[in-house]
């Protein structure tokens, strides 16, 4: 996995929160970096232990979870 294809997955949903776009897919998001789907999958798994799928709805029930508890949101 190229180090730059990471950095951009990262900064799209530590910056850009696109986990909140319904739109946005795992593959969507791969395609934007252009990694290929399985090697972001086994790239994030040795690194982080989770797949992209489960790191993305990590993500949205984080936010999701801040928004009901700063705001009463329910999302």
């Amino acid at each position: 996995m190229e180090k730059e294809k990471f950095e951009m997955f990262a900064a799209l949903l530590e910056n850009e929160k696109v986990h909140m776009f319904s739109g946005v897919t795992f593959s969507v998001m791969c395609g934007w970096v252009g990694a290929g789907i399985r090697e972001m999958d086994a790239f994030l798994k040795s690194e982080f232990g989770y797949g992209g799928d489960e790191i993305l709805e990590a993500y949205r029930r984080s936010t999701s979870s801040r928004l009901r508890e700063k705001y009463g949101i329910e999302l």
